[in-house]
């Protein structure tokens, strides 16, 4: 007789948390302050969802936070989200999270721009997303400090491969180039491009503004006449700039 024996191997699988946090809402209000006689509060709403360990806590983890700065790239604000503090519903693994960021008196003044939105959970997993990535998601990434209004000023820098001074098919938008906003002469404003290269000025007070880019070495700017735009704001945005 042949004795056989069989060995049975039993395999466990541990759920492990890899993947990070994911942004499904974001926005804030108001969108344009002053901080010119008073510091000035803006509040945050942000849905996050996490998979399986949940959005990081208050516990000496990370939290997750957006970071703006100013239009010089000088000052940063920031505004942070943590579980439970500030879930308004929900809970850490889809929550939605109210939090404010207050803007110190005498804040520089211009466009604020989202410098980058960091999501954590409670294991370490880590999103980071950029300005670009929160446009490519149609979320606001801007607040206005100073000048402020409802009207707004826009356009695009371009390559204008042909030299015609006008925007053909297949001429793509330039990322990284600052455009300035003027008004009665002096700089207001300074915003940079992103990756489709168009920009705007929003919430802005009626007026007569300038609208320039900051040339670079090695281009020749060959739109606007004059290198300047002059836009008078009344009741209406002013587009293709």
């Amino acid at each position: 007789m042949t004795l056989v024996a069989c060995l049975f191997l039993v395999q466990m699988v541990c759920a492990q948390d890899t993947e990070p946090p994911n942004v499904l809402s974001f926005d804030f209000d108001p969108k344009s302050v002053d901080t010119s006689t008073s510091s000035q509060e803006i509040t945050f709403t942000t849905q996050l969802t996490d998979d399986l360990s949940g959005v990081s806590c208050n516990s000496g983890g990370f939290p997750s936070q957006a970071q703006f700065r100013s239009p010089s790239g000088n000052q940063f604000e920031t505004v942070i989200f943590w579980p439970p503090e500030n879930l308004i519903s929900g809970d850490e693994l889809d929550g939605i999270y109210e939090s404010s960021m207050t803007l110190p008196q005498h804040s520089e003044s211009g466009t604020w721009q989202l410098h980058y939105f960091s999501l954590y959970d409670n294991v370490g997993n880590r999103r980071e997303l950029d300005r670009d990535d929160m446009i490519a998601l149609g979320f606001p990434t801007t607040f206005r400090n100073a000048h402020s209004g409802t009207l707004s000023i826009s356009g695009m820098k371009f390559n204008d491969l042909d030299n015609n001074g006008a925007r053909d098919a297949g001429e793509p938008g330039l990322p990284g180039w600052k455009i300035e906003l003027l008004l009665e002469g002096e700089v207001i404003d300074t915003i940079e491009t992103p990756s489709d290269g168009t920009y705007s000025f929003d919430y802005l007070a009626p007026g007569s503004y300038t609208v320039r880019e900051v040339q670079q070495a090695g281009w020749v700017q060959t739109r606007p006449p004059g290198g300047s735009h002059s836009v008078d704001l009344v009741n209406a945005d002013s587009t293709g700039n």
